[in-house]
């Protein structure tokens, strides 16, 4: 358990492709807060609310045209987050506001289209830690991105985003990254500003000084995101000024942990539930297990609501239905996107997301009834798209989604062998629930689909008392309130959960040879170990590359980890004879996202205790009696003292090159020192 913190609040954020939330907990109402914003959120229709969705969308311009054109109130300074000192941004409602009066060429609007288009950022999460190679071979990706993409030399994959000022000629270059950080630095901002104003007035009662500024934040992340992209998202954090605790949670199971606290545990048997999660640019899915609680008081409430399978496609999402439905607008058009300009592509895009949202019915706008069919002027040319016409086009992307399901039932089965027959179905296993999250999920299409797969009646009905909007920013809110430490366990033991581990973790050999380690799907806090045969059992030291599987064959490096041996002796190479020598490689990663390498050496002493202390903690864990606690705290102890012997490569280099400094220094001493004197008789 962490320390509690003792400063600003601690907020959850659901940084989303399209649109982005902030949600606190509020212990006054037993649940989280949804924050509303006035200027980067976008206002409901027919209500004189302040809106809490906020665009995932940035503007950028010089601060001379944001005060000629009276934009400095609601434009946000951005120095520190990019080199240039003479930008600000405007940040979510704000900049689409600009782009949709650009668009409609109004006349009291001071710039053109194009130079709107060129200084207009959105859905910049599907470039964070995209490999330079495969984000440049699908064409059909980079035709979906309404700015143009760059090969660069940064370590971020060399991608970098092109835009243009407004009131600037020049080109300026900047990472997604740096556009996640504009995006997090709003939030915060708006997210202080509302505590500051509201905590008081309308009685919340949140984790922190709501008085203070909000540095501490659990933020939601895709179930595929592996650790360098998960990393970037936290580097963005830092950079947003974020100074406390920055914590990732999975999407998906930040939806579940809402429902957790939705609906509590009132059974007395096992509920499965299935999180399907649609937004912006990915679709996650997260089975999950409810437990009735034990009669006797467990040691951890976390053992009542457990994920046991993420899985999900970056590549999945209602972006990917608005560049369909504009491919098909440029097949009537016969015109091929690269022969025009930036600004008509970016109008064709924006075109297509209307279509899709009049088509489906806009429940967040007001708009719940769809249209048959949704008009449009491109080019001079009247263009109709009808219901037939989005359901064709968005069918492969429909037969995707159905893929994934499948396959994130069937490892929940690999998973759960020792519950559900092997030789089971898909369709012979039943959930209890099937809850509906993300924006895309009001497509009528993706409804159909689960309604298909799970037919009633169990579940009796898709879930949709969630909200669509809010539930990813709502579990965030309430892991940020666990982790701060400042509310009681009993508020919001109904929707702990234990998260799970979205890749494989394990050791490189080769470009060929994977040892997995810790297993995909595993809880966390988890923890594994694999036996290794050294090459020479003389060797003073070894090196583990730990790596993640993000798929088959892709592997993405967590870093070099270099441990000294045990010097053996001569009676124990004897000993040995012509066995190879072995040692145990460990590897742990808690739920804080904190990793440990560790290794386990048969021949060294201090080793062979860790190794009894591990059978202890299997023995205690199996026994689950007081004695048995009191040998898991002993070696929880015991290994906070012994973690952390791995060395980083680099720190090795380092030491290396001092003492090469050190020897180099004290022989040019020696040589330009005056001789010694010898004494004569």
């Amino acid at each position: 358990m962490l320390p509690p913190v003792v400063d600003g609040p601690s907020i959850g954020i659901d940084l989303g492709t399209t649109n982005c939330a902030v949600a606190v907990w509020d212990s006054t109402r037993g649940h989280p807060k949804w924050m509303r914003f006035a200027n980067i959120a976008t206002p409901p229709r027919n209500s004189s609310k302040i809106g809490r969705v906020v665009p995932s969308a940035v503007l950028f311009l010089t601060r001379d045209a944001a005060a000629l054109h009276n934009l400095l109130d609601e434009a946000q300074d951005v120095d520190g987050i990019l080199e240039r000192s003479d930008l600000v941004a405007l940040v979510g409602n704000s900049a689409v506001k600009i782009l949709e009066k650009s668009q409609a060429r109004e006349i009291e609007m001071p710039f053109s289209p194009a130079q709107v288009s060129a200084a207009f950022v959105a859905s910049v999460k599907r470039l964070i830690g995209a490999a330079n190679s495969i984000a440049f071979r699908n064409s059909d990706f980079l035709d979906s991105l309404p700015y143009r993409v760059v090969s660069g030399g940064t370590e971020e994959n060399n991608l970098y985003l092109e835009i243009t000022p407004l009131g600037s000629s020049e080109t300026v270059l900047v990472t997604p990254t740096q556009v996640s950080a504009v995006l997090l630095q709003s939030l915060r901002l708006s997210a202080g500003r509302y505590l500051r104003l509201c905590a008081a007035k309308k009685q919340l009662k949140v984790p922190g000084d709501a008085r203070e500024p909000c540095c501490h934040a659990v933020v939601g992340v895709p179930a595929q995101y592996g650790r360098a992209q998960r990393s970037l998202i936290e580097r963005a954090c830092r950079i947003a000024g974020f100074t406390g605790r920055v914590l990732l949670l999975t999407e998906s199971t930040a939806a579940a942990i809402a429902y957790g606290l939705t609906v509590g545990i009132t059974t007395a048997t096992t509920k499965t539930i299935l999180v399907f999660d649609m937004g912006g640019g990915t679709t996650d899915i997260t089975i999950a297990e409810m437990h009735p609680p034990a009669l006797e008081a467990p040691t951890s409430v976390n053992a009542d609501f457990e994920v046991k399978v993420t899985f999900g496609d970056q590549r999945l999402g209602g972006d990917d239905m608005d560049a369909a439905l504009s491919r098909l607008v440029w097949q009537r058009l016969k015109v091929h996107p690269s022969d025009c300009s930036l600004h008509t592509q970016r109008e064709v895009l924006l075109h297509g997301k209307q279509a899709k949202e009049a088509l489906c019915g806009n429940a967040e706008h007001g708009d719940l009834q769809p249209v048959n069919s949704y008009s449009m002027t491109v080019h001079g040319r009247s263009i109709c798209l009808t219901q037939k016409d989005f359901e064709a086009v968005i069918e492969p992307l429909i037969h995707r989604a159905k893929k994934l399901i499948q396959e994130a039932i069937r490892q929940y089965k690999a998973t759960s062998c020792t519950s559900i027959m092997t030789d089971q179905t898909d369709a012979a296993i039943t959930f209890d629930e099937v809850i509906l999250v993300g924006g895309a999920t009001r497509v009528p299409a993706v409804r159909s689909l689960l309604k298909q797969l799970f037919p009633p009646p169990v579940p009796p009905e898709l879930c949709l008392s969630l909200n669509a909007m809010a539930a990813v920013a709502q579990g965030t809110a309430i892991q940020a309130a666990l982790w701060s430490g400042l509310i009681p366990r009993y508020e919001i033991e109904s929707a702990l959960m234990l998260d799970a581990v979205p890749h494989a973790i394990g050791v490189r050999l080769s470009e060929a040879h994977f040892i997995e380690v810790i297993k995909k799907g595993s809880p966390l806090p988890a923890t594994g170990f694999a036996p290794f045969q050294l090459a020479d059992a003389r060797q003073a030291g070894v090196t583990v590359q730990a790596v993640e599987q993000v798929d088959i064959e892709t592997y993405e490096s967590i870093g070099d980890f270099t441990f000294l041996l045990h010097r053996m002796t001569k009676a124990q190479l004897a000993n040995l004879g012509n066995d190879a020598r072995l040692v145990d490689v460990g590897m742990k990663l808690n739920a804080q996202g904190e990793f440990v390498v560790s290794i386990l050496d048969p021949h060294d002493p201090e080793h062979v205790k860790r190794r009894l202390n591990h059978e202890k903690i299997r023995a205690a864990s199996a026994d689950g009696s007081k004695a048995g606690h009191s040998v898991l705290n002993t070696y929880t102890a015991t290994a906070e003292v012994c973690e952390g012997e791995a060395l980083l490569t680099d720190q090795l280099v380092l030491c290396f090159v001092c003492i090469l400094l050190f020897v180099v220094y004290v022989m040019v001493k020696l040589l330009v020192a005056e001789p010694i004197s010898v004494l004569q008789p």
